[in-house]
């Protein structure tokens, strides 16, 4: 219904982990069903590291790879005919499509240096009120009022987990500033946000920059959850009393 009443010129999906490619595929499947000239664009993790299996077990028309931030606009600048890009869609850096039965990659796009301004989208695109109720994807909500709103004080690892795919998916470790982040918490402190999911890869990769986002957090009196990356090793860093062993032992 919301897709009939929108009328959207390109829909957006992205399938972050392999096992809601199911999920993924079948949005993907009513969106052709509906209108089967609305150009659909996967995404996310599984995307990226499966471009083949996505484009091939769908009728997805692209597929984005790696991080988005940059891609997308230049891919929707591609698609409505804006100069700087004769050979179309060819000229967009780290996307797959398919072709004449087979899936074709351009070259790839390299991983964005500076994240400081992609750590602060604007939230007043969307009703933080939608993602606000009682439970969330990190669990139970820690606060039965206010709003509650997912951020990330840095993406990307340097560990190299080789069951991981962050790495080749986001790159290596990069921080957003505390100054810019706590002017983040400002922003959305002003919006009624009381909580904070956050998603960075590995928080703990710089210890010293974890201190003083966790200072941020605490200046701004907002409850919040680590949703993405915490290796012992490095909570152990900044806790040299505590061993590994009776961490895992409690």
């Amino acid at each position: 219904q919301r897709i009939r009443k929108f009328r959207p010129h390109i829909v957006g999906v992205t399938c972050p982990y392999t096992h809601q490619w199911g999920n993924a595929r079948e949005i993907i499947d009513l969106v052709k069903v509906i209108d089967e000239n609305i150009p659909v664009v996967i995404g996310g993790v599984h995307a990226s590291g499966l471009p083949n299996d996505v484009l091939m077990d769908s009728p997805a028309d692209i597929a984005v790879l790696r991080q988005t931030d940059a891609t997308f606009p230049d891919l929707l600048n591609a698609m409505t005919g804006r100069t700087g890009y004769p050979n179309g869609i060819y000229d967009v850096e780290g996307i797959a499509f398919r072709k004449n039965g087979k899936v074709e990659i351009t070259r790839p796009r390299a991983f964005l240096k500076d994240i400081s301004e992609i750590s602060r989208p604007d939230y007043s695109l969307i009703d933080l009120k939608n993602y606000s109720g009682p439970f969330n994807s990190a669990g139970r909500r820690a606060l039965d009022e206010g709003l509650i709103a997912v951020v990330f004080s840095s993406i990307g690892c340097d560990v190299g987990c080789t069951f991981c795919a962050i790495p080749g998916s986001q790159g290596g470790y990069r921080a957003v500033t505390p100054a810019i982040f706590g002017e983040l918490l400002d922003d959305l402190c002003k919006k009624g946000v009381s909580e904070a999911i956050e998603e960075a890869d590995h928080m703990l990769e710089d210890p010293l920059h974890a201190l003083q986002i966790f200072e941020q957090y605490k200046r701004h009196n907002l409850k919040w959850t680590q949703e993405g990356g915490l290796s012992l090793f490095a909570l152990i860093s900044l806790l040299p009393e505590v061993s590994e062993s009776s961490i895992c032992d409690n």
